[in-house]
């Protein structure tokens, strides 16, 4: 983290309410992560899910471990100082 940015890698458990998204959608999604270089994704069962999210009912889903959340702010402050470094200047509340 190059820039002080707070996050925590907290994973995502992406969720199929139906048979049909679980056989057509979820496929799909991984295919898609995958061409993009995130090949870290795991297919899971309903009862994957039931272990891992009790309250949850589904038909299956998928675990994305490399999922995590950043502090917006932060993560905005730091690309305005590097674009401000490279020379440009907000303007707000400008006519």
């Amino acid at each position: 983290n190059d820039h002080g940015v707070p996050y925590k890698n907290c994973g995502k458990i992406l969720v199929a309410t139906n048979p049909e998204q679980f056989e057509k959608d979820l496929p799909g999604i991984i295919d898609r992560a995958s061409n993009n270089g995130v090949k870290d994704l795991k297919l899971l069962s309903a009862e994957d899910v039931k272990f891992l999210e009790p309250n949850v009912d589904s038909c299956g889903g998928i675990y994305s471990p490399s999922t995590g959340i950043v502090d917006s702010h932060a993560f905005m402050l730091a690309m305005l100082g590097d674009a401000e470094n490279s020379g440009a200047v907000l303007a707000v509340n400008c006519p």
